[in-house]
């Protein structure tokens, strides 16, 4: 029970009662002595800290995530969702190869497993990757995969987010306008249903290619919005990203 009501905790970016709810899940689950339940609560813990920019939180958790499913040779659920968590630590950490890696062995996971949510989520950070490396024609074509998953499973914040980063590696490749429009789009359907997370990773991106384009007004309300968005929900990557 403590394990799942983190999960709606974390989804509803309440975050500072995900952390309590899942450190107490991660310890019960010690006490229990189920190495299983602990990488899993181990993961949803860590993939809230990863949300908040806590970075090397993060990956402690994921980390030690990683370890037991490795020691049991875990090919379920669990070791697809704590792979995923681990490579999204990578990205923040700049370490491609070791992203590659993990999101791979995750996503093959899903798609013997049949979960079409997880193989959204590695499509979408390994396309998010490429998009950092400056390779965007491979992260499109990340992106375009990923967003037949979307629909095929209705995943519609999936194919939201999926909007919004393929508008980004657009635009980064050139094409604006259509980047531009993806993200308005993307921001339109979140707007009245998420309140910080993903709304400040949207504006960002979004004020970041106004920027380039030297429109000033644009940029700077875009880029003022996700900077106060991140403050009052205490996202701390978000503000520093934007701000950069």
């Amino acid at each position: 029970m403590l394990l799942q009501l983190g999960q709606v905790y974390r989804r509803a970016e309440r975050f500072e009662q995900a952390i309590k709810t899942l450190t107490d899940a991660v310890e019960i689950s010690r006490t229990m002595e189920n190495e299983t339940l602990v990488a899993d609560a181990l993961f949803f813990l860590g993939a809230t800290y990863w949300s908040l920019a806590e970075i090397n939180h993060a990956l402690r958790h994921q980390e030690e995530a990683y370890e037991i499913i490795t020691r049991l040779q875990l090919e379920d659920e669990i070791a697809m969702r704590v792979l995923h968590g681990l490579a999204e630590c990578y990205l923040r950490q700049v370490n491609y190869p070791r992203l590659f890696e993990l999101a791979e062995q995750s996503l093959g996971l899903a798609r013997k497993l049949g979960n079409l949510e997880y193989q959204s989520e590695n499509l979408m950070i390994m396309g998010t990757a490429e998009v950092d490396r400056g390779h965007y024609e491979h992260a499109m074509s990340y992106f375009e995969e990923d967003a037949a998953v979307c629909r095929r499973a209705g995943l519609r914040w999936h194919l939201t987010a999926n909007e919004a980063l393929y508008g980004l590696a657009k635009a980064s490749s050139g094409d604006y306008d259509t980047g531009i429009r993806l993200m308005k789009g993307a921001l339109e359907y979140a707007e009245p249903r998420y309140k910080g997370f993903a709304l400040t990773l949207i504006l960002g991106n979004l004020g970041r290619t106004y920027l380039d384009l030297q429109a000033l007004e644009e940029a700077t309300e875009a880029l003022s919005e996700a900077i106060t968005r991140s403050r009052r929900h205490k996202i701390n990557w978000s503000a520093a990203a934007v701000c950069a």
